[in-house]
């Protein structure tokens, strides 16, 4: 249950932003059952693979919940073009190259749990 635990208030605090401005989108198209489902599986699956890839390392938080639905998002975007303005698939896929940055740069970082 990495998903449910964090570093400190600040780390669950950027989470929960994070992820109410991404879920809320990502649950219109989806809907709550499948968000939820989403989550849950995109938490699940990242934080296997990161115990998979370095099972000496531990690993806290949501972001590999919260990266599966910008991954739905992008997935959205691509599929669905009609349903995104250019701006708003050119600012989708500007904020998922700079997030993949920031996590990959930080040496705190999980790297498994964040690809």
């Amino acid at each position: 249950a990495p998903i449910f635990l964090h570093v400190g208030l600040p780390h669950l605090v950027s989470n929960l932003i994070f992820q109410g401005r991404f879920g809320y989108i990502v649950e219109r198209q989806l809907g709550s059952l499948r968000l939820s489902a989403l989550y849950l599986l995109s938490g699940a699956f990242g934080n296997l693979t990161s115990a998979a890839m370095d099972p000496w390392k531990l690993a806290v938080g949501a972001s590999t919940s919260g990266l599966g639905l910008v991954g739905a998002r992008l997935v959205f975007a691509l599929q669905h073009p009609e349903w995104h303005t250019p701006e708003q698939r050119r600012s989708l896929l500007y904020m998922a190259i700079l997030l993949g940055a920031v996590f990959l740069a930080s040496p705190a970082t999980d790297f498994w749990g964040h690809l």
